[in-house]
């Protein structure tokens, strides 16, 4: 993968940064994007769906055997024809989101470390423009492209309670001030939380 450094600022080298560790491939879901087209879709889907119920009562009560075969002349069959074909393509597209927001759906969101990491990193660095770089702040529409990451919510609180015990042990061994120690503490935690998140299960 491309150095951060080397790249231009901007998304370039963001581009490198999220692509440097799996710990900060994070982005956006657009799960209101997704909401919206689905009920967009959805809808068009109702409107044929009464379309072709009128269709078939209305050629039903021209002629009965019409809704009984395909086997007609084309100038009976093919408004119904072309409605299916304008039903299939309007369901496929639906179907297709459909399954792209289930799959979305099914990825994590980025633990609270990794999270931290990303938006210190837009912070500092600032690659971006204010409008470009409000996606960080989307915090609760951000999913995580890392596999494994199904106890990912539990980093945070496992953090935190590494950080305060750490804490009270170095008060009692140490003399540095308070702040001090509460740095050094979630620091060394933070390093414990990615490294037993990336610990899997060994194969026998």
């Amino acid at each position: 993968s491309a150095i951060v450094d080397d790249c231009p600022v901007g998304f370039p080298n963001l581009a490198a940064f999220l692509d440097s560790d799996e710990c900060f491939s994070v982005y956006r879901r657009f799960g209101f994007l997704q909401s919206r087209l689905l009920l967009d879709k959805q809808d068009k889907l109702r409107k044929l769906e009464e379309a072709l119920d009128r269709l078939d009562k209305r050629e039903a009560k021209a002629d009965p055997r019409r809704p009984t075969t395909t086997d007609l002349l084309e100038k009976d069959v093919g408004p119904r024809q072309k409605l299916l074909a304008t039903i299939e393509k309007e369901f496929t597209s639906y179907a297709n989101v459909l399954d792209t927001a289930a799959k979305m759906m099914a990825l994590n969101r980025p633990s609270e470390t990794d999270f931290t990491s990303v938006k210190n990193f837009m912070a500092n660095r600032e690659p971006l423009d204010d409008q470009e770089a409000t996606w960080v702040r989307k915090k609760e529409d951000l999913i995580t492209l890392r596999v494994g990451r199904e106890h990912a919510w539990l980093d945070s609180g496992i953090e935190k309670l590494l950080k305060w015990y750490l804490a009270a042990v170095l008060c009692l061994f140490t003399r540095a001030k308070r702040h001090e120690i509460l740095a050094a503490a979630a620091a060394y935690c933070a390093v414990l939380v990615v490294f037993f998140g990336n610990v899997g299960p060994t194969k026998k």
